[in-house]
């Protein structure tokens, strides 16, 4: 798997809350824009691995809730 790749992730409440507050504050500068902010727990999130990383990296540290489960490569 390369951080290029696509790859799909189900979200646990945690990361899905994260990627709707990251998606409403895009929002509020691109409102033109056309990005769902009402994901929820055990919903499928498909982007580019290294998007993933740079979106939910900072929140994931020793200790902390899983943010998603189930990474899969989109062929």
């Amino acid at each position: 798997m390369e951080l290029n790749d696509v790859v799909e992730v189900t979200l646990t409440k945690k990361g899905a809350d994260i990627i709707n507050k990251i998606n409403r504050n895009t929002l509020a500068y691109f409102p033109s824009l056309k990005i769902r902010t009402d994901y929820k727990e055990g919903d499928r999130y498909r982007e580019q691995l290294y998007e993933i990383f740079y979106k939910l990296g900072v929140h994931c540290c020793p200790g902390s809730d899983l943010l998603f489960t189930n990474l899969t490569s989109v062929e």
